[in-house]
This record gives structure tokens, sequence and C-alpha cells, in this order.
């Protein structure tokens, strides 16, 4: 029976939390989950796409100096 409703209801026992909470596949919560079980990889992805828009920042201005030469 409790796999039945495991099955209709999607709700699953979360032992961290200590209740009952119902499972949802949403692209977000799987993210939201990625994100907080994984923080030094998103901390890394995350100073990765600073650095390269900076990057672009800084060639697009020197270029722009170039120009003005």
């Amino acid at each position: 029976m409790i796999y039945a409703n495991d099955e209709i209801f999607n709700i699953g026992y979360n032992y961290e939390l200590d209740r009952l909470e119902i499972k949802d596949k949403r692209k977000r919560n799987i993210i939201k989950k990625y994100i907080t079980n994984n923080k030094i990889i998103t901390t890394l992805l995350l100073l990765f796409i600073t650095f390269c828009i900076l990057n672009s920042i800084l060639i697009y201005t020197f270029m722009q100096l170039l120009k003005n030469i």
C-alpha cells in the first residue's frame, strides 16, 4: 500500500527535514537541488561566467581606445 501511495501521489519522506514531501519533477526544483548539493561546481560556474563577461567588456573598451588613437 505504501508503494501505491508513493506512485499515485508522488510523496516521499525527507529524512533531513523529518517530514513528508511531495516529489516535484519540475526543472526549477531539479536545478535548485543541484545547486544546493553542488555548491563548489555552481560557484565555479558563476565565477567563470562573471569573468567571461568582464573579459568581453575589457576587450571592448580596449578596442574603443585603439579606435580613438
